[in-house]
């Protein structure tokens, strides 16, 4: 059993790393959002306002971050005994709301601005602020994802997908805004391809949710990690069958309840042993397993 003085070090450290993560996005978001909403107005483009939109949901998911980290990496309590991951699952989820309503908004101002007609072309200013943001945030996504994997935090990488979602957005507004200032006769283009980043916007925001929502709804592991499981199960001397595996996942990491059978024979302590040093491989052969339970059966024959 791990040491509680361990387990808290841990979480400490995980903490201070998310919500660093979290302040460093808050604060090229907050840059990025001023300096498109600003050139946006000044050079006339409804794409790199909507794209502004985007980078303000931004700086909400970073608070997110900044929030829920404290919560969702704390040890189990007596209230929480299976821990508090789910808090992170949520945080995910409200991601991907956030993410979603942005798109929605971006597309509506859209099709307002292509319903109205009479689009004048904007200014070279306005590509400036989407150039900048393709590079800034492309950068910010390969950090934080990078960041993410290393403290296996589903929600970190999920925001780190939210940078993506606005590097990838910026691209439309930024060819549009480029070809209306070169060609006035083009400045259409400018309202299209704000309804080009809403639709990229509203496709991340169900890639963020779904997992998330999955989980809430308690779906297990795939076959394959389930056959997984039952292998290395088998694999434990005086392990005869195993059966009935069932999973679920709490933030990044497996819950796994599953029987094994063992030779009827044997004494209680023995069958206990054999299940114990199952439980132990799983665990050590899997570090996303955090807690399994296992029902020892006595082993009556193959089934007929």
């Amino acid at each position: 059993m791990e040491p509680l003085s361990s387990i808290m070090n841990r979480h400490s450290e995980n903490v201070r790393s998310i919500r660093r993560i979290g302040w460093i996005g808050l604060a090229v978001n907050f840059i990025l959002t001023l300096l498109k909403a600003v050139a946006g107005y000044l050079g006339g483009s409804n794409a790199v306002i909507a794209d502004a939109v985007h980078s303000l949901s931004d700086m909400v998911t970073d608070v997110a971050l900044v929030i829920g980290a404290g919560f969702w990496s704390a040890p189990p309590d007596e209230n929480h005994p299976h821990g508090h991951r789910r808090v992170e699952t949520l945080v995910t989820a409200g991601i991907g709301v956030v993410v979603g309503l942005a798109a929605v908004s971006i597309g509506w101002e859209a099709i307002i601005s292509l319903m109205r007609g009479g689009q004048h072309a904007p200014c070279w200013i306005a590509f400036v602020a989407a150039a900048a943001s393709i590079v800034a945030k492309e950068w910010l996504y390969r950090w934080t994802r990078k960041r993410g994997e290393e403290l296996d935090s589903p929600a970190v990488i999920a925001n780190a997908w939210h940078h993506r979602t606005d590097a990838l957005s910026s691209v439309p507004p930024a060819i549009a805004v480029a070809a209306a200032s070169a060609f006035p006769s083009l400045a259409i283009l400018d309202s299209i391809a704000a309804l080009l980043v809403a639709a990229f916007v509203l496709k991340a925001a169900w890639t963020i949710s779904k997992p998330a929502l999955a989980e809430l709804t308690d779906m297990g592991a795939p076959d394959t990690k389930v056959r997984e499981i039952q292998d290395i199960c088998l694999g434990t001397p005086g392990v005869m069958d195993c059966h009935a595996v069932r999973s679920r996942y709490l933030g990044s990491q497996l819950q796994v309840d599953l029987h094994i059978l063992v030779d009827p024979s044997i004494s209680v302590s023995k069958g206990h042993a054999i299940a114990h040093e199952a439980k132990n491989t799983l665990l050590e052969r899997d570090p996303r397993i955090y807690d399994v339970t296992i029902h020892v059966e006595p082993y009556e024959g193959p089934e007929k």
